[in-house]
């Protein structure tokens, strides 16, 4: 299979579902030694699962439909999405050689002392928008010239770390988001408490830079 591009991806169907299998099981294999985030692989399993289930039925005669084309097509967009980041995470990691990215049918890296990318050294602006129904979105941005600045330098950036926690707990939650954006749906009990939350921005190598100042936000 021909690499071409920093960010190649087989344009053919088939070809681009045997790809992507061919980066899951060799990230699976060695998932500890390339210290790949949990979260990261169950995401990139879950993705797989649904491209590949979509991509049968619209290879049998007699499922394919005018819907099971809609899904494959959201499914393979979505999965898609996913790999323009995840390479950067590859690339970034130096515990990943560029034999396995060879192998995996990724363009190794041409210039290797611009790998890994150092971690953001400024913290994001943070900004909640409080719904109705016990969620609470919080979007994040880039400062600059004293003004925010809605977009990520890939692959400078690989996207934002959301801490979180409800005032009076013990311990923070994280998740990690490849967009600008992350909605957090809480239980109805949880109404009319009040959540804290922080951020951070992270490189390909999932390494978080400076955390953000400390928001308070009441549940709804």
């Amino acid at each position: 299979m021909a690499v071409q591009g920093k960010r190649y991806m087989p344009t053919r169907e088939g070809e681009f579902v045997a790809w992507a299998k061919t980066i899951l099981r060799a990230c699976t294999e060695h998932q500890h030694e390339w210290g790949l985030a949990p979260d990261l692989m169950t995401q990139f399993t879950q993705l797989m699962t649904e491209a590949d289930n979509a991509y049968r039925a619209n290879s049998n005669k007699i499922l394919k439909n005018r819907l099971s084309v809609i899904a494959k097509n959201d499914t393979f967009r979505a999965l898609r999405q996913f790999l323009r980041t995840f390479l950067y995470t590859l690339l970034g990691n130096l515990a990943v050689s560029n034999e396995s990215l060879t192998a995996m049918g990724v363009r190794p890296r041409v210039h290797p002392a611009k790998f890994p990318t150092p971690v953001p050294d400024e913290a994001p602006e943070t900004a909640a928008v409080v719904g109705q129904n016990h969620e609470v979105t919080v979007y994040v941005s880039q400062p600059r010239f004293g003004r925010p600045v809605e977009s990520l330098k890939k692959p400078h950036y690989y996207g934002f770390l959301l801490k979180y926690k409800i005032e009076g707990e013990a311990e923070w939650k994280q998740i990690i988001s490849t967009k600008l954006h992350h909605t957090l749906i809480f239980e109805q009990d949880d109404r009319g408490k009040f959540l804290l939350i922080q951020a951070a921005w992270v490189n390909p190598r999932i390494q978080n830079g400076v955390w953000s100042e400390e928001k308070r936000e009441l549940i709804n």
